[in-house]
């Protein structure tokens, strides 16, 4: 026979075990989902890499002829974009926007600069990436009033953004 301290505790071991069986559900989700470590600072940019080292390598091993590239610059790949209008001129950054998809590139992001705006429409890319780099050196081959910059130490937003001037659009 259990005896009331018994029986509660068997009901607190249930509740717990409950409540460890939801965080453990909900954890599940956020790991399917890609929001478990969303706070890394370059997550878009490191699969980019890693997508890029794939389709030149082939089998996307790392230790399969690693230094056969002998110092060439990586392979230009269209990266995500997040457009902001520095200008305040409204729907500037649309615009720009229906010009970027035009051209087949993805816009991750669409909305206002309220920092000092550049005095020339500027897509920036984080210091120290080589393919973002590259992917910003081949929107401003393809919008030639553009320029590339290395995006500032206190830059609040990743990957490639663009930052549009009063000069836009392309014409």
């Amino acid at each position: 026979m259990l005896t009331a301290v018994d029986v509660r505790k068997r009901r607190i071991l249930g509740a717990v075990s409950v409540a460890f069986g939801v965080l453990l559900i909900v954890l599940a989700i956020m790991a399917m989902t890609g929001s478990l470590g969303a706070t890394a600072k370059k997550p878009a940019s490191a699969d980019a890499a890693t997508t890029q080292d794939q389709q030149q390598g082939g089998s996307g091993s790392s230790d399969s002829g690693g230094a056969s590239g002998g110092g060439e610059a990586p392979q230009a790949e269209k990266m995500p974009l997040t457009v902001l209008n520095g200008s305040g001129t409204p729907g500037l950054a649309a615009a720009a926007q229906a010009e970027f998809e035009a051209q087949q590139w993805e816009i991750a992001e669409v909305g206002n600069y309220t920092e000092q705006a550049p005095d020339q429409s500027t897509v920036y890319y984080p210091a120290g990436d080589d393919a973002a780099k590259a992917s910003a050196e081949l929107l401003v081959s393809d919008f030639d009033q553009l320029t590339a910059a290395e995006a500032p130490d206190n830059f609040n937003y990743e990957g490639l953004v663009v930052v549009l001037a009063g000069e836009w659009p392309a014409g």
